[in-house]
Order: C-alpha cells, then sequence, then structure tokens
C-alpha cells in the first residue's frame, strides 16, 4: 500500500510524490488509510521549529500514546535531542520514514531504539481508547 513511495526524495515540507518530509509522508499514509491529518507550516531546518511543531501535533492530532508499536502507528523519535522525526510503523519490525540522503525508505525500528521517545494511535472520528 505504501511501497509506491519508497525513494520520493526529501523535501522541505513536501507534500507529495515530488518530495516529502517527515510528517508529509506521515499525512500521507494516514490519507491512503481513510485519516485526514492537519497540516503545519514550519521550516524544517529550524531545529527549535521541529522540536515546536512535534508539540503542536500532539496538540492538533486526536491520537493516544501507546506502550508498544502497532501497525499504522505513529512513532516519535528524539533525533535532534527533543521529539524531532516522526514515521509509521509498518509492522514486524519495519518503520517508514523518510531521510534527506536517501529519502523515504523502510528500515528496521531497533536501530532507531535509543532515540525512540513515543508511539502514538491515531484516533479515528468519535473513537476514544
Amino acid at each position: 500500500m505504501f511501497r509506491d513511495l519508497i525513494g520520493v526524495k526529501f523535501l522541505d515540507h513536501g507534500r507529495s510524490k515530488e518530495g516529502l518530509d517527515c510528517y508529509g509522508l506521515v499525512i500521507e499514509v494516514y490519507k491512503r488509510i481513510g485519516i485526514n491529518l492537519p497540516d503545519v507550516e514550519y521550516k524544517a531546518t529550524d531545529i527549535e521549529t521541529s522540536r515546536n511543531v512535534d508539540k503542536q501535533l500532539r496538540e492538533l492530532i486526536p491520537m493516544d500514546k501507546i506502550e508498544q508499536p502497532i501497525k499504522n502507528c505513529i512513532v516519535e523519535l528524539a533525533v535532534l535531542g527533543d521529539p524531532s522525526h516522526v514515521g509509521i510503523y509498518l509492522g514486524k519490525g519495519d518503520f517508514l520514514h523518510t531521510n534527506r540522503k536517501n529519502g523515504v525508505v523502510i528500515e528496521k525500528l531497533q536501530r532507531w531504539e535509543n532515540r525512540i521517545s513515543a508511539f502514538y494511535k491515531v484516533r479515528e472520528k468519535g473513537q476514544q481508547l
């Protein structure tokens, strides 16, 4: 369902197959599973702004923190010290995210275990955890 995204280049505030940043990828994945997430304006190269965006998203998106990853949950990573990067857990230990060098990639989540700050399950309309 998401394989066509592999290799899409990284682009600051990218929101299309022309280029995606980490949150643009999350928006695209959730759109494909029938959930529209709000967008946020920011400059990805601004470290302080990236940290604030993650806080904004936690306030804007109806989601619940969960202890263990489940398929299609949002994985929040502390890449710059504070939470500053997100991706999607695909199941079976696989993690979909984007980086500046390779664009959209699938990696083993275990590779990132020291940087994982949280897992979030997005609530669908009217759903409560």
